[in-house]
């Protein structure tokens, strides 16, 4: 089974449980601690040994998360470690968190832009990603240059790349096509995927 299906798996019982018991957000803070605890190279590393008894490795989460995080997300951890399965946990928080988004109907918006984005930007941009996916919008603001300008936003899996950069590449398409096909080259482009990185 691929990670990211074990990582959901987890995080959907994880989930299911948080909803019974009403603490979605101590599973959140405690995922989180979880994440980074085995997002730690030398830590990972050791917990991935098979030659060390699994004890030891208990001994190790034990100090380092029993006294930060609830019972429950304490068992989740050891349970992932003797499975074997360390380097899934920063995958089941990510899974989590989205699932919370979905609770909420909340998402997260990484966007991107040549410069900074100005306060009355950052809103502008809330708002229109807000009016298109009716969710509650989150942003999280990155720079790159070579962009050149516009923005790029991924949401999920959906990317919408209004970038000049993307633009070009468009303008460029066409030329090579003979102008066939076109979609306008001063229009959004818009582009659903699985994940893709914005397109360079």
């Amino acid at each position: 089974m691929l990670k990211g299906a074990v990582a959901r798996r987890y995080a959907e019982a994880v989930f299911d449980l948080g909803v019974q018991q009403g603490t979605l957000d101590r599973w959140q803070s405690d995922l989180h601690l979880i994440a980074e605890a085995f997002s730690n190279r030398k830590l990972s590393f050791i917990l991935r040994q098979p030659r060390i008894p699994f004890a030891r490795k208990e001994a190790v989460v034990r100090d380092l998360l029993e006294k930060q995080v609830t019972h429950e997300a304490l068992g989740l951890a050891l349970l992932l470690v003797e499975r074997e399965l360390v380097e899934v946990g920063p995958k089941v928080a990510e899974a989590f968190n989205q699932k919370l988004n979905d609770y909420h109907n909340q998402a997260t918006a990484i966007v991107t832009s040549a410069v900074p984005l100005a306060a009355p930007q950052q809103a502008e941009v809330t708002a229109y990603l807000e009016s298109l996916t009716g969710k509650h919008i989150t942003l999280e603001t990155r720079v790159d240059p070579q962009i050149l300008g516009g923005i790029i936003a991924q949401i999920g899996d959906t990317l919408i790349d209004g970038s000049v950069r993307r633009r070009l590449q468009l303008l460029r398409d066409q030329i090579i096509r003979g102008g066939s096909g076109g979609t306008d080259d001063g229009a959004v482009a818009a582009a659903a995927s699985n994940g893709n990185q914005p397109q360079r």
